[in-house]
């Protein structure tokens, strides 16, 4: 199975708005990350899980859209920045098709750190706005399920590519 994790995009303060909806700049990058995957066979995902949130529901919308995936978005519970990652981590390990999930710091943080580290408490990757990781569950000898980092990428790297234009890893 393939996961991707994407952080929300850049969304305007509190003071702005309290329901915290993406800024211009978040769907800049919203824009810039579907583009660029459009283009390329990088994701698959069938269906796109999302936090309740604004921010990333429209994150999700927007690159669904932009990169053409024509995946079936849904809001899940279990995806707000101090939810617990176990839950969704036990969930994870049952499903066999690519799927993608739109969240929040620290929460998106924490899940990759348990599924590759088996701890929340490792420092693994730094989510930044819009950034997107890509994961591989492998199956092991003992059936412990086990994941690796395939490729990171955040807006930022997209609009100012250096060398090979796709993810590394």
């Amino acid at each position: 199975m393939v996961l991707y994790l994407m952080r929300h995009a850049h969304a305007v303060s509190e003071q702005e708005d309290l329901s915290r909806p993406l800024s211009g700049r978040g769907r800049r990058q919203a824009h810039a990350m579907g583009k660029h995957f459009q283009t390329r066979d990088l994701i698959e995902a069938s269906k796109i899980w999302h936090s309740p949130l604004e921010r990333a529901r429209e994150t999700a919308d927007l690159f669904n859209g932009y990169a053409e995936l024509g995946a079936f978005c849904r809001g899940v519970d279990g995806l707000l920045p101090f939810d617990d990652v176990r839950g969704l981590a036990r969930r994870l390990s049952g499903f066999n098709y690519p799927l993608m999930v739109v969240g929040h710091e620290p929460h998106l943080g924490r899940l990759v750190s348990l599924l590759v580290s088996g701890t929340v408490d490792q420092d693994v990757i730094d989510f930044k706005k819009g950034g997107i990781c890509s994961l591989r569950r492998i199956e092991t000898r003992s059936l412990a399920r086990l994941w690796s980092i395939n490729w990171y990428l955040t807006p930022k790297a997209v609009a100012h590519p250096e060398g090979d234009s796709g993810p590394k890893g």
